[in-house]
């Protein structure tokens, strides 16, 4: 592939992997790593506690990377 194939590939691989997570957890990811938010903005502009985003933000984070390592362990033929 090339620079800009492969790009395209890796933004697409994001956006499956995003689009997997729970719309809180997609607005959580938005506030914080997207608008620059801090854990304590984000809690206050979703009416909910900081514990609650820290949580969120630690769950995408997680599902994120694993569907992110999976598919290139299936693409390096690990599966």
């Amino acid at each position: 592939l090339s620079g800009g194939e492969e790009t395209r590939a890796f933004e697409a691989k994001i956006t499956r992997a995003l689009s997997s997570l729970s719309l809180e957890e997609q607005y959580t990811i938005r506030r914080i790593y997207v608008e620059g938010l801090t854990n304590e903005e984000a809690a206050e502009a979703d009416d909910c506690d900081t514990s609650t985003v820290s949580r969120r933000k630690k769950r995408a984070v997680s599902r994120v990377a694993i569907i992110l390592y999976t598919d290139q362990y299936i693409k390096d033929g690990g599966l």
